[in-house]
C-alpha cells in the first residue's frame, strides 16, 4: 500500500503529461463536518448545530473553532491523514495510481476505488478527466469529450477558453486518438510557428496568468504597459509570456 496518504499536498513528478487515461478526482463530501462526526471531534450538541447550518456558514464556524481551539485544530488536521490512510488501505492504493493529493481531494490514474464510504465520510467522484498537463507550475486536468479544463493555481481563465485553453484541449484530444505522435507533433509545431509570427487572433496573446492581461507597447510614454483589452491594429503586443511559459515547455516535455 502507498504511504502517500501522509501527504496533504502532493503532485506525482513522474508525470508531466498523460493522454487517454481515466483520471478521477475523489473528494470528501462536506469534509470538515463528516470528519468531525466520524472521529467525534466535537460535542454532539455542537455537531447538531453545525448540521443545521448552510455550507458557507458551517465552514466559517468550523474555521472559528480551529482558530480558538488549537487542540481541535490539530485533531481535525490529523483526521484528514487518518481518513486518507483508511481510503488507501481499504482500496490497496499504490504510488503509481496517485496523480495528486489536495488535502481532502485525491486524483487517481486508471483506478476505480470501490470502497468510498466510511460511516458519515464519503469520497465522491467529483470530476473525471481524460488527460493531464503540467505547465508553468500549474496542474491542468482536461476532459476532451466535455471540452473542459481545470487549472490548479489559476482562478480566472474564462477569457482564455476560446484561445490558449482551446488549443491545449485540442492537443490532448488529438493525442488521445492518434496512433502515433506524428500528427500531434505536426499540429504543435504549426501552432507554435503561427504564434511566434503573430498570426493568431489577439486572445491567444493574453497572458495565461493571475494577471490575465495583455502587455502592449505605449509609444507615447515609450514603455510596455499592462491592459485588459487591446486593438491589435494600433498596438504592438508582447507575445512572450505564453510562448515562454507554456509553448516552449510543452514542446520540451513532448518532443
Amino acid at each position: 500500500m502507498s504511504e502517500l496518504y501522509k501527504r496533504s499536498l502532493y503532485r506525482n513528478k513522474d508525470y508531466d503529461f498523460i493522454f487517454g487515461s481515466d483520471i478521477v478526482e475523489y473528494d470528501i463530501r462536506s469534509a470538515g463536518l463528516s470528519l468531525i462526526k466520524y472521529y467525534d471531534l466535537l460535542p454532539q450538541k455542537i455537531i447538531d448545530r453545525l448540521e443545521g447550518m448552510e455550507k458557507l456558514a458551517r465552514n466559517k464556524q468550523i474555521g472559528i473553532y480551529q482558530r480558538d481551539d488549537q487542540v481541535f485544530k490539530e485533531r481535525l488536521m490529523e483526521s484528514f491523514v487518518n481518513i486518507r490512510k483508511l481510503f488507501f488501505e481499504t482500496n490497496d492504493v499504490q504510488d503509481n495510481e496517485i496523480l495528486a493529493i489536495k488535502k481532502d481531494a485525491i486524483f487517481t490514474i486508471d483506478r476505480h476505488m470501490s470502497q468510498r464510504v466510511f460511516g458519515p465520510v464519503e469520497f465522491v467522484r467529483k470530476n473525471s478527466y481524460t488527460s493531464y498537463l503540467y505547465l508553468n507550475n500549474h496542474e491542468m486536468y482536461i476532459n476532451s469529450m466535455l471540452r473542459k479544463i481545470d487549472i490548479k493555481g489559476l482562478n480566472d481563465y474564462e477569457e482564455h477558453r476560446a484561445y490558449m485553453l482551446d488549443f491545449l484541449i485540442n492537443f490532448c484530444a488529438v493525442n488521445e486518438g492518434a496512433p502515433s505522435k506524428k500528427l500531434p507533433i505536426s499540429n504543435l509545431l504549426s501552432f507554435i510557428d503561427k504564434y511566434r509570427h503573430n498570426e493568431l487572433p489577439a486572445g491567444y496573446y493574453r497572458r495565461l496568468s493571475q494577471d490575465n492581461n495583455f502587455i502592449i507597447f505605449d509609444e507615447i510614454n515609450d514603455e510596455w504597459v499592462e491592459v485588459n483589452d487591446i486593438d491589435t491594429s494600433r498596438y504592438d503586443v508582447d507575445i512572450t509570456y505564453n510562448y515562454i511559459n507554456y509553448l516552449v515547455p510543452l514542446a520540451g516535455i513532448y518532443l
